[in-house]
């Protein structure tokens, strides 16, 4: 029992995150967000980070009037999907960023696995244990008179 609960904890920390958008208060430094950036910003990067990008993830380490600065994590791309970053450090003027959102539990998400993993080892447990999911013998069919 002590494993099985050990187990859920660590799915629980572990998670299944969402990404909701920043409201007009700025998140803490250290927070996890996931920015859309505009064109003129994908431009003035692609030196950096290569052609084609659309939105940045990674920790947020400074945030001002002005711009924000990431600790860069991974890079979204137009054409080639999503792919890790060397956590570098990014600067972002604000007026550059069409969306932020930030990193968030989602308490739901997460309760449905961790009971779909608690019921599918109670069946593995039931059944190691010769437990009671033998197929019950139905009557032989009735012939037609």
């Amino acid at each position: 029992m002590r494993y099985l609960l050990s187990t859920a904890l660590v799915f629980f920390l572990a998670g299944c995150h969402v990404y909701v958008p920043v409201g007009p208060s700025v998140p803490a430094p250290g927070t996890e967000v996931r920015a859309r950036i505009s064109d003129t910003a994908a431009l003035g990067l692609s030196n950096q980070l290569g052609p084609g990008v659309i939105g940045l993830n990674g920790s947020l380490l400074r945030v001002d009037d002005n711009e924000i600065v990431l600790d860069l994590q991974s890079v979204r791309t137009l054409d080639r999907g999503t792919f890790p970053w060397t956590r570098e450090q990014i600067r972002l003027e604000r007026n550059h960023i069409l969306t932020l959102e930030r990193k968030k539990l989602s308490v739901g998400r997460t309760a449905l696995f961790i009971g779909s993993l608690a019921v599918g080892f109670y069946l593995l447990r039931q059944e190691a244990a010769g437990g009671h999911f033998q197929p019950v013998d139905k009557p032989p069919p009735q012939s037609p008179l």
